[in-house]
C-alpha cells in the first residue's frame, strides 16, 4: 500500500478559508483534491500512478486546471509568504 498526503486539520482550516474565497463554487471533496495536488508534488509522481485513497487522476486535474484558472495557488502561495515573514 502506497502511503498518502493527509493535510493537518490546522493547515486545511486556513487553505479552505482561502478556496472560498477564490472559488465560487468548491468541490464538496476540494481536501481530497488538494491531498492529491500536495502528494503530487511531494512525489513527482505520474498523475495516473497517484494512489486509490485519492480522487480519480481526471477528477484532480480538472480541480487543478479550474484552480489555476481562478489563481487558487498564487493565493495560496501569497497567504505562505506573508506567513512566513510574520
Amino acid at each position: 500500500m502506497q502511503q498518502v498526503y493527509e493535510m493537518p486539520e490546522s493547515l486545511w482550516q486556513r487553505v479552505e478559508t482561502i478556496l472560498e474565497s477564490v472559488d465560487p463554487a468548491p468541490p464538496t471533496n476540494a481536501r481530497a483534491l488538494l491531498n492529491a495536488v500536495f502528494y503530487h508534488a511531494l512525489t513527482d509522481t505520474a498523475w495516473d500512478t497517484l494512489p486509490a485513497a485519492y480522487p480519480p487522476p481526471t477528477e484532480v486535474l480538472a480541480a487543478v486546471e479550474r484552480w489555476r484558472s481562478l489563481g487558487l495557488f498564487e493565493h495560496l502561495a501569497q497567504a505562505l509568504h506573508v506567513q512566513l515573514d510574520e
